[in-house]
């Protein structure tokens, strides 16, 4: 079994991103917020799969969230669809 460590505090996340085009063709990442229950979007990204990997500064608006500290990683994993977004709101609760 691994031990907790200091560093457990400051690691960074990797949050599963889900891929939305807006209406003027735009690609955002739309992430699930376990602290706030919200998704957070993320735009700025071209076309290209895995385009938008990587780290970002958190969106969530809880002052209690771990996320406002370290950000997280975003790891695209697919299309958002109603499907992703009830498994991201289920795998949440896990």
């Amino acid at each position: 079994m691994r031990r907790t460590t200091v560093l457990d505090a400051y690691r960074t996340p990797v949050l599963p991103a889900y891929r939305a085009v807006t209406r003027k063709g735009e690609h955002l990442l739309k992430i699930w917020c376990q602290h706030c229950k919200k998704f957070h979007i993320h735009g700025g990204i071209s076309e290209e799969p895995g385009a938008g990997d990587g780290h970002r500064v958190a969106h969530c608006w809880r002052d209690d969230s771990p996320y406002k500290r370290s950000g997280y990683e975003l790891r695209e994993v697919g299309p958002f669809t109603a499907e992703a977004a009830r498994e991201a709101r289920a795998s949440a609760r896990r």
